[in-house]
C-alpha cells in the first residue's frame, strides 16, 4: 500500500529547504545557554557506531527511524514524535537533546530505559517547550547513557538528525481531512512528511495490535526507508524522567 513515490524527490525538497538557513530568533529563556552535545561535531546519522570500550550496547546499535541516508526531515507538527530502535542494554537511561541550528539548546530530557528491546517513541512535550517554529531548522540527538558517572558523555552511543517544520499545502490539508487514518499514512509519506507517516501508523498499531494488515503496512513503510532490520521489532514506550532545566546548564 505504501509504495514510496520517490525518495530522490523527497531529498531534493529537504536540500532546497536546508540551503536557505537563517539564524533563529528564539526567546532568551530558550537559549540561555549553549548545550554541550552528547558528542563533538562529527559523523552522525540514523545508526550509532559499532562497539567501543565501555559501550553498553555491545555489537548492537541504536537506530533512528528516518529514511536511509537521510539525517534531515520535514514535519508538520509543532510537537513532533521521534522513534528510535533501542537494542537490549543494561543502561537505565537515555538522553534526548533538541538544538536550534546555532547549536543552542531548546529542550533536553532524560528518558527511562527498561532494557526491553524495541522501537520506542518520544513526543516533544508542550508543557516544557514552545515547540518547533515554522520554517526553522533543528538538530536532535538521542544517546544511551552507558555510564552515568562519566564526566564526559561523548563516548555514549548516539544518533542524530536535522528536521524542519513546514506547513502542509491547502490541498494536502483537505486530503488529510477526508482520508481515513490508514490512508493518511500514505498521504504523509508521499508528501515527504516522514515523521507524521510513522507516528500515525504507530498509533494505529498500538490501537489495533492484532491487525495483520496494519502490521504489514508498518513493515512495508519501514522497508521503503531501508529500515528492514527493525521492521519486526515490537513497539515499546519511553517514559520521561524529567526535563532538564536548560537555564541551569
Amino acid at each position: 500500500m505504501y509504495r514510496t513515490k520517490s525518495y530522490a524527490a523527497y531529498t531534493a525538497i529537504c536540500v532546497a529547504l536546508m540551503s536557505s538557513l537563517v539564524p533563529l530568533a528564539l526567546p532568551m529563556s530558550a537559549i540561555a545557554n549553549s548545550v554541550k552535545p552528547p558528542v563533538k561535531d562529527g559523523p552522525g546519522g540514523r545508526t550509532s557506531g559499532g562497539s567501543r570500550p565501555g559501550d553498553c550496547l555491545g555489537r548492537n546499535s541504536i537506530t533512528a527511524l528516518i529514511p536511509s541516508a537521510q539525517t534531515k526531515g520535514l514535519t508538520t507538527d509543532q510537537y513532533p514524535t521521534f522513534f528510535f530502535y533501542v537494542p537490549p542494554t543494561a543502561a537505565k537511561t537515555a538522553e534526548f537533546v533538541l538544538q536550534n541550528e546555532n547549536k543552542q539548546q531548546v529542550y533536553r530530557t532524560k528518558l527511562r530505559l527498561t532494557g526491553q528491546p524495541g522501537v520506542a517513541s518520544f513526543k516533544l512535550p508542550a508543557v516544557a517547550t514552545s515547540g518547533l517554529a515554522t520554517g526553522k531548522n533543528y538538530r536532535w540527538f538521542f544517546s544511551v547513557i552507558c555510564d552515568e558517572a562519566a564526566p564526559d558523555k561523548s563516548g555514549n552511543p548516539f544518533v542524530m538528525g536535522w528536521m524542519q517544520r513546514v506547513n502542509p499545502s491547502p490541498a494536502l490539508v483537505r486530503q488529510l481531512q477526508q482520508a481515513s487514518p490508514r490512508d493518511r499514512v500514505a498521504l504523509y509519506q508521499q508528501s515527504g512528511f516522514w515523521y507524521e507517516a510513522v507516528s500515525t501508523l504507530a498509533q494505529l498499531r498500538r490501537s489495533h495490535p492484532r491487525d495483520a494488515a496494519l502490521a504489514a503496512d508498518w513493515a512495508n513503510l519501514l522497508k521503503s526507508a531501508g529500515l528492514d532490520r527493525v521492521a519486526g521489532e515490537p513497539l515499546v514506550q519511553f517514559s520521561a524522567l524529567q526535563p532538564i532545566n536548560i537555564a541551569q546548564k
